[in-house]
């Protein structure tokens, strides 16, 4: 009887865990199914990055940390720029104590510190190498508009003071053609023009080295 028994209870944990299972896989299906785009061109490779976000968190956000702190890019600004903390405050529309707040960790709000963001991205863009630089061109006037990066920047039209200037930071190394007479000067002989040159020895010429005789000590007489 307890063997019936016990056969009958494993049966039924047998089955309860199958459908459990099928359940699962079966609401997995249904989820991803309601997920995925309509169109069929889908690639796999869309199709695994949104089946890795659904499983990251219920509403698929992954959160990136920040590579460095608030007040290490508030620092980095004030090295690249060369600018003061009276311009910088005024760059953040901030009184100058507040930024020295941020420079020293303290708090800050979730706006400003996407706003310390940007303007970190488009002064490393704007960056010409040196602080002097980059300050007289961040101050310069243009005659045409009448404004300067510097103001630009403070009212936030990152992409017209970033398209205004480029930057040495974020230039990129172009290779420049060789000519024809060029290229066929750094080409290499063809092994046929060297197999009748003569393989000289290396001359080595020795250095004459003076011999000194080493002396005793002294014995007293």
């Amino acid at each position: 009887m307890t063997s019936l028994n016990s056969s009958a209870q494993d049966e039924t944990s047998a089955y309860g865990s199958m459908y459990h299972s099928g359940h699962e896989a079966k609401s997995a299906t249904v989820r991803l199914d309601t997920t995925l785009p309509s169109s069929t061109t889908t690639s796999i490779y869309e199709i695994l990055r949104l089946i890795e976000r659904t499983a990251a968190s219920p509403i698929g956000h992954i959160a990136h940390a920040s590579t460095e702190t608030t007040g290490e890019a508030i620092m980095e600004i004030r090295r690249r720029s060369g600018l003061t903390w009276d311009e910088i405050s005024a760059l953040f529309d901030v009184s100058r104590r507040s930024v020295h707040h941020w420079a020293n960790g303290k708090p800050v709000s979730a706006s400003h510190d996407r706003m310390i963001r940007r303007m970190l991205a488009a002064i490393r863009y704007l960056d010409r190498g040196s602080q002097s630089d980059t300050r007289a061109m961040l101050l310069d006037v243009d005659e045409a508009t009448g404004t300067s990066t510097f103001d630009l920047l403070v009212s936030g039209r990152f992409d017209e003071a970033e398209n205004r200037i480029e930057g040495v930071g974020i230039r990129e190394s172009r290779r420049i053609p060789l000519s024809r007479t060029d290229w066929k000067a750094r080409q290499p002989q063809e092994p046929l023009l060297l197999l009748e040159a003569e393989q000289d020895r290396f001359d080595i010429q020795g250095k004459a080295r003076t011999v000194t005789p080493k002396r005793g000590p002294k014995t007293a007489g």
